[in-house]
């Protein structure tokens, strides 16, 4: 599932991102990257950006990236 389906609060494991070269390339320099467990901080609605935390800090991603970005749910 995308960043996009999670709910605040949840942590999830990035599984794949699809997108070209630029936006991965993007997305690494911000930490996230297959492999990488990420926290939804705060997910307004379908439509605007997801606010996730990664190693410490947090970045907010446009519904077109989150979207792209898949993950699966964290059992804790």
């Amino acid at each position: 599932m995308s960043l996009i389906e999670f709910e605040s609060g949840q942590k999830a494991r990035i599984v794949q991102i699809m997108g070209g070269l630029k936006m991965r390339d993007r997305l690494m320099t911000m930490g996230i990257r297959e492999g990488s467990e990420v926290t939804i901080v705060n997910q307004p609605s379908r439509h605007g950006p997801v606010v996730i935390s990664v190693s410490g800090s947090q970045f907010a991603l446009g519904n077109g990236v989150a979207s792209r970005v898949l993950a699966r749910l964290v059992d804790e």
